[in-house]
């Protein structure tokens, strides 16, 4: 055994220390002494990002956010046994059920083998893993930048940059996050290929890749446009193009399993519906400038564009163009990707050398790396607060815990929002909690044919145009809603000015029994005797 265990630390040494390869091993995780200081660098930024993207999780007694299509996913999964359900069971919709299972796989296996219920789950193992992606960023950064100074650079970004962990440590955070770790290694590992045309990373690169694809709808689009565009800019050789269609059979022989079930069972109808959907939203609205104030991150990121096509290096402008393109829903977390790269790009090659070459340039450097960190700190909590980044609260979920238990199941709820919403946290978990409809949900329903998704978009508009249009207007509106059976007004919504007026007219109609007032509010319509 002794000479087995010496063999081996023989042959990782002279991994380490083969100077042939530029992207050896060592580059990562050993070596000289700059390697050895860069691995506890790194090890202080994901301390760094732990703290702060874990207070968030553990400050908290449920899933930050959105996440109830998650939890019901993943009971889904364990009532059928681990078998792939054909339907899922999410506020009585029958959705098909072709969303990425490994994510919903680990979660329920989390359960049955006692380590953590789903819930728990859902609050705590998003920030865990979204944290460990600044360690996969940072081998992705290695590679891309050709410098382990830069790639840490690009990895203090991505360890304060709201946008590369805001959509990570909530609820549904679990698939978004297992998605963007094992993209960012699936990259990774598909540049080794590139650089060494090693079969090893060929077929590494395409599994990692598979499970990408069986992680998150999202990531699928990620990982495969920045495959294309990492060939097209750094490596576009007939010989890395066949490296990369051999990528691209590994990772469909993982898939093809899931693949096969759900377009046999469903054909390409919900993919299509969802894609539809996706294109719907407005174009390019994913633009930093119109939903986050991280404006210091974004002009570095500029500088560092700059410097990259100064230097006739497309592949950092190329990755960021295309996410803005791809990804049309505000605060993605894909963007900060390109986003922190460019930053590393821009203090390597552009501000660093430049300071340096002034007569206060130490000083300089300083202030620059104090004033960087500073900022990222602050513009992170400032950010997380003013973006309501928080659980549900808890009168809303005592609410759903009566609703459950008083209410037939199959009550059909209209929940009122004051104001209009893409994604409302009350009405998606809602369904979830207490296992009764939701009239306006839409979260689920992007994979259904038959423009459900619209249909309940334009629901929910009218009634958020009915509260502000005063109490004729909201007369109006509730005679029409014949399938409704309840009016849920959450907590967050009570506080707004035009609902009170909405919340007297319901107490005093004739029309509404309220049934349930505790911060949140529930009236139950009354039916005309026959």
């Amino acid at each position: 055994m002794s000479a087995i265990l010496r063999y081996v630390r023989l042959r990782i040494q002279r991994r380490m220390t083969n100077t042939d390869n530029p992207n050896r091993l060592g580059d990562f995780f050993g070596g000289d002494r700059a390697t050895t200081w860069s691995w506890l660098v790194l090890v202080g930024l994901v301390a760094l990002a732990a703290a702060i993207r874990m207070p968030f999780a553990l400050g908290s007694d449920f899933p930050l956010g959105d996440g109830g299509y998650t939890l019901s996913l993943i009971e889904d999964v364990r009532a059928a046994d681990y078998r792939l359900p054909i339907h899922g069971s999410y506020n009585h919709d029958s959705i098909p059920f072709v969303y990425p299972p490994l994510a919903l796989y680990l979660g329920a296996a989390m359960a049955d083998l006692g380590l953590s219920e789903p819930l728990t789950t859902l609050r705590i193992l998003p920030a865990v893993l979204g944290t460990l992606t600044v360690a996969a960023f940072y081998l992705l950064a290695v590679l891309i930048t050709g410098s382990r100074s830069a790639a840490l650079w690009s990895a203090a970004s991505f360890a304060l940059f709201p946008r590369a962990f805001r959509w990570l440590i909530m609820g549904a955070g679990l698939p978004r996050s297992v998605g963007l770790l094992l993209a960012l290694t699936a990259l990774a590992l598909m540049h080794r290929a590139f650089s060494t045309g090693s079969r090893r990373y060929i077929v590494a690169a395409g599994v990692a890749g598979g499970l990408t694809v069986l992680s998150h709808p999202e990531a699928v689009l990620f990982y495969s446009g920045c495959a294309v565009v990492l060939w097209m800019t750094t490596f576009c050789t007939m010989s890395t193009l066949r490296q990369l269609l051999g990528v691209a059979c590994v990772a469909a022989v993982v898939v093809a399993p899931w693949a096969l079930v759900i377009v046999f069972r469903h054909g390409l109808t919900p993919q299509i519906a969802a894609l539809r959907t996706m294109s719907e939203y407005v174009s390019l609205s994913t633009i930093p400038s119109r939903f986050e104030p991280a404006a210091g991150f974004y002009l570095l990121a500029f500088i560092g564009a700059c410097v990259a096509v100064a230097r006739r290096k497309f592949l950092l402008p190329g990755w960021m163009l295309l996410m803005l393109l791809l990804f049309h829903r505000g605060n993605t977390c894909w963007l900060a990707i390109p986003v922190c790269l460019l930053v590393g790009t821009a203090f390597e090659n552009g501000l660093i050398p430049a300071l340096r070459n002034a007569r206060w340039g130490t000083a300089g450097v300083v202030m620059l790396v104090v004033g960087t960190f500073g900022y990222g700190l602050v513009e992170s909590r400032r950010f997380m607060a003013a973006d309501r980044v928080a659980p549900v609260p808890v009168e809303d979920r005592a609410a759903m815990q009566w609703i459950e238990r008083q209410t037939s199941s199959t009550a059909r709820f209209a929940i009122l929002p004051a104001e209009l919403y893409l994604v409302d946290d009350v009405g998606e978990w809602m369904p979830a909690v207490s296992g009764r409809i939701n009239l306006f949900l839409m979260q689920g329903t992007e994979w259904m044919e038959g423009n459900v998704y619209f249909n309940r978009f334009q629901r929910q508009t009218d009634a958020v145009q009915a509260v502000h249009g005063g109490v004729a207007s909201f007369d109006q509106w509730a005679r029409r809603q014949d399938d409704m059976d309840y009016l849920y007004v959450p907590s967050r919504s009570v506080r707004h000015p035009a609902m009170r007026q909405i919340l007297g007219y319901l107490s005093g109609s004739s029309d509404f029994v309220p049934v349930y007032s505790d911060n949140a509010f529930i009236f139950e319509r009354r039916r005309p005797t026959p």
